[in-house]
């Protein structure tokens, strides 16, 4: 089924006798609401916009654009990219691995740190193929979830170790549910 049937079909729940359809262009908006900022990339001759989600309504709006996406993101990417993850970016970012990727049908997506005022932000990216030739890149601050996923693993590390260490002064442990009383 085309995306395009997918969509006129789509309604909202509730409202059965006047059906209101869900436009392409609500999808594409609810969807670029997960992103900080959005790139269209034109294939033919590599120009490009960047558009931003702002107000109330999240309307995109055009924040910057270029005549050339892959010579711009490298040069961007030596004064904002953390240093740790600059070469790995740029790597990626070559005009023939982004095609190639996107030729075999997949998209591409990574991780990286942005320097923002002097300190690294975590970011996650991801790029896919549009339609009319057009690569469509999406940008997303993702620092509060890796840093609560690092808490998370530390806290999971130090519980670890604690155990190890109660585990080497006794001759059997056993973990009680309590809700249950199975025990192990």
């Amino acid at each position: 089924m085309a995306v395009s049937t997918l969509i006129k079909r789509c309604t909202v729940p509730g409202e059965d006798q006047n059906k209101k359809t869900i436009t392409f262009s609500e999808i594409a908006l609810a969807l670029a609401n997960d992103y900080d900022s959005i790139f269209i990339i034109d294939s033919e001759d590599d120009s490009y916009v960047e558009y931003l989600a702002e107000g109330d309504n999240k309307e995109l709006v055009r924040r910057a654009s270029g005549d050339d996406f892959y010579k711009d993101v490298i040069r961007d990417a030596r004064e904002q990219v953390h240093p740790d993850d600059q070469d790995r970016f740029i790597e990626s970012f070559k005009k023939e691995n982004i095609t190639e990727i996107l030729r075999t049908g997949k998209s591409f997506s990574i991780n990286y740190q942005l320097m923002i005022d002097g300190k690294p932000y975590h970011y996650f990216l991801k790029t896919i193929r549009g339609s009319d030739q057009k690569v469509i890149i999406g940008v997303q601050n993702v620092d509060e979830q890796v840093k609560r996923q690092r808490a998370a693993d530390l806290e999971r590390i130090t519980y670890q170790h604690i155990a190890g260490a109660l585990a080497s002064r006794y001759e059997a442990i056993y973990y009680i549910n309590i809700n249950t009383d199975a025990y192990t």
